[in-house]
């Protein structure tokens, strides 16, 4: 039987946590693009925000990603809900 020397073991140990981190990274990024996306065309059918108010939103959400994303998910897309579930 060959005996590996011990950095080969360690080499396949790197390149196997190297993958498995930017698979990590792929997926947060495409859930973090998701959430944006979600939140673009939240802005745009939200009927509770002025025309002035959906421009500012999208416009930085554009600029500024999911900052902005996040922050709109919880002032003006929990507001909507919170009039929706008043009688």
């Amino acid at each position: 039987m060959i005996q590996l020397p011990a950095t080969t073991f360690m080499h396949h140990q790197l390149v196997g946590a190297a993958f498995a981190a930017l698979l990590l990274a792929v997926v947060a990024a495409a859930a973090i693009l998701v959430f944006e996306i979600l939140m673009f065309v939240d802005v745009l059918r939200n009927d509770y925000l002025s025309d002035g108010e959906k421009l500012l939103w999208a416009a930085g959400m554009l600029l500024v990603h999911p900052f902005v994303a996040l922050a709109y998910y919880f002032v003006a897309s929990s507001k909507r809900k919170h009039l929706i579930d008043q009688p």
